[in-house]
């Protein structure tokens, strides 16, 4: 670590040591690997199972199950934006509105976590929200809202950004 310590220094970085954190990733849930004590700048380093780095929920087994739920979280609150000013602007702003609170969220990163299948609880809520903004029944069907307002679903963004890597 001392390296580290040292290489950070020449190349005046800081290590803010309260918010580093150590992580073990594995694929075995029941999986107890060692654990060694990192200490940087005279200061012991916690393990976490879980970190957000740049952006996106990282947990220590790979999967996105934390990612998902916390767009899922900040989708839900960004519905009842969408769902509160459907009688008071155009199609056109609340096209944009789903544009900056929805795509803005599971756009980021969908090449890593949308191959998980909870990222449909995403899409159902992609889905409502459109619903939503165009005021139809949640029965009936989302396909010709999305052609309407040249919008992609969630799976074809995913295919899309697949495809351009």
């Amino acid at each position: 670590m001392k390296h580290f310590e040292t290489w950070f220094s020449h190349s005046n970085l800081i290590i803010n040591t309260e918010k580093t954190r150590a992580m073990v990733f594995h694929f075995n849930k029941t999986c107890n690997l060692g654990r060694p004590t990192i200490v940087l700048n005279n200061v012991e380093i916690n393990y976490t199972s879980e970190v957000k780095f740049s952006g996106i929920n990282i947990s220590n087994n790979l999967k996105w199950n934390a990612h998902i739920q916390f767009a899922c979280s900040k989708l839900n609150k960004a519905f009842s934006t969408i769902a509160s000013l459907r009688g008071d602007l155009i199609l056109f702003m609340l096209r944009n509105i789903y544009f900056e609170k929805y795509h803005s969220v599971f756009g980021y990163g969908t090449i890593l976590w949308c191959g998980e299948m909870e990222c449909v609880m995403v899409l159902m809520i992609q889905k409502r929200a459109l619903h939503s903004v165009k005021g139809l029944h949640n029965r009936q069907s989302s396909r010709q809202i999305f052609k309407k307002l040249q919008i992609l679903t969630l799976t074809a963004l995913y295919q899309y950004i697949s495809l351009r890597c």
